[in-house]
């Protein structure tokens, strides 16, 4: 890696890195202010309080303003973005390893995340304690009733019963058991995790393109390894979509090796991780040709779903739970229906609110399966996937977050199609974008959602619906047939 712009790309891509690690020094001290974060410091990290504590003292309180922090954290998705496009327009001065090491470079570099903003580990390392060492179930026992633990202090949510899969569970209890008493070695225990996931995740990348379409085996392991909002929600986020996605492309990669138990299991693990994992599976037993493959397939499924959901099932009334989301509005436009008849006509806007999301969810499920019957090519499937994702997140769903927006990934950089890679590239960086409403306004009023909602899906939305993005399913490529 010889070429000044590739040089000059790593540089700002690790300098991003670093001004967000910054940028969570100043957001700790506007929530928490100077006398805060060095009682932090003084807990859990004693060796650093004699060079911290002064240093905190002497910073100017214009710093910890939100206009300062709104700012500072705009300057670093700038950067990030400038980076990230920058590497991606030189992609063949890199190597593949070159590749590999600059995204762990950039891993590890965001490790020292300070935790804080990114609270959802938390609750990780608290329902892996609840389930390997109280034996309770997360489904129906919140957080709240071990209100005497010295962990549940850093909890968020402490009155949420759980939304995930059950294999999710499990990883969180052995993780949990690895991490040791300490809530530093916890943190550093699951980002360890997370991080080997998406690194793991990018090495899938490469070895599924290396074999389907080599001649852009650079170019996709970049758009995926370098991503920031990856990056950004894989270490310092730790969030579980990660380990969902390495298992979903654990499936697909064994798929293409013509290896159907071991698929059948990584795909039906992905979905005990986070229930998005199996939408792609009528797509994945539809490429399965011969009847016995498919019957095995299934068995195999149903039998390692029985045996991981067995010390969770209460009855029916246990999965009712992951159905959650669909009654969670916030941004998204479900919500803003919602907040309209609901100042309109009160007595009426829940009705109103369920036919609008009754439509939305019966068209997505038409335009899901006219795209099952149609695709008949992996690479269609990619597309399709990647389009029918992106519609889900962007108009479907009644709640939506910013790390959501990661599913749509993985499918489009192995579809490599342009305009659709291009429109998940774009959602990718303004969903990073949309934050600064939060950082800016602290509030989640109806207003800001609005405003959060229009950077967040408006450019992408835009685009998808001027270029027809659902046509390019169906665009020929080189792909090689072996795939």
């Amino acid at each position: 890696m010889k070429d000044k712009r590739a040089i000059r790309s790593v540089i700002l891509m690790e300098m991003a890195c670093c001004g967000y690690l910054v940028f969570q020094v100043f957001f700790a001290l506007s929530r928490k202010g100077a006398d805060g974060v060095s009682a932090l410091v003084n807990h859990h990290l004693p060796f650093l309080a004699s060079f911290i504590t002064p240093l905190l003292s002497k910073i100017p309180e214009w710093l910890c303003s939100a206009w300062w922090i709104s700012l500072f954290y705009t300057s670093v998705i700038v950067l990030f973005s400038v980076a990230y496009l920058g590497g991606l327009r030189v992609v063949e001065k890199f190597s593949p390893l070159a590749i590999w090491f600059t995204t762990s470079f950039f891993c590890i570099t965001l490790f020292f995340f300070p935790p804080g903003k990114h609270h959802d580990i938390f609750l990780y390392i608290f329902q892996g304690k609840m389930f390997g060492g109280y034996h309770a179930n997360p489904y129906f026992i919140p957080p709240a009733a071990f209100a005497e633990d010295p962990f549940y202090g850093y909890v968020g949510w402490q009155q949420f019963t759980s939304v995930y899969g059950p294999l999710w569970h499990w990883i969180e209890a052995g993780l949990f058991f690895l991490g040791g008493e300490s809530i530093i070695s916890q943190i550093a225990t699951f980002r360890c995790f997370t991080l080997l996931a998406h690194l793991g995740n990018t090495y899938l990348v490469y070895s599924i393109l290396r074999q389907a379409m080599p001649e852009q085996v650079k170019k996709g392991m970049l758009l995926f390894g370098w991503n920031p909002l990856l990056l950004l929600y894989s270490v310092p986020g730790s969030t579980n979509d990660m380990v969902m996605i390495l298992f979903l492309l654990s499936a697909v990669k064994l798929t293409l090796l013509k290896k159907t138990l071991l698929s059948a299991i990584a795909l039906t693990a992905s979905g005990l991780v986070k229930i998005p994992g199996f939408f792609y599976l009528p797509f994945y037993l539809k490429m399965e040709k011969a009847k016995k493959e498919i019957a095995a397939a299934v068995l195999v499924m149903v039998i390692f779903l029985l045996v991981i959901w067995l010390p969770f099932y209460q009855g029916p009334k246990t999965f009712l739970r992951l159905l959650w989301i669909g009654r969670n509005f916030h941004h998204s436009w479900l919500f803003l229906w919602k907040s309209f008849w609901e100042k309109l006509q009160p007595r009426h806007y829940w009705l109103l609110t369920s036919f609008l999301q009754t439509v939305l969810t019966g068209a997505f499920l038409f335009a899901y399966w006219q795209l099952w019957r149609q695709v008949n090519r992996q690479e269609q499937i990619f597309r399709a996937m990647s389009v029918l994702l992106f519609f889900l997140l962007t108009i479907v769903l009644p709640g939506r977050t910013t790390w959501y927006a990661s599913w749509v990934l993985p499918f489009a950089v192995l579809s490599l199609e342009e305009r659709i890679t291009q429109v998940a590239l774009v959602y990718s960086l303004t969903a990073l974008f949309a934050q600064v409403v939060y950082y800016l306004f602290h509030s989640y009023a109806v207003i800001y959602q609005a405003a959060t909602m229009m950077i967040e899906i408006g450019p992408p939305l835009g685009l998808a619906i001027r270029w027809k993005i659902w046509r390019n399913i169906w665009e020929r490529t080189d792909i090689q047939e072996r795939c």
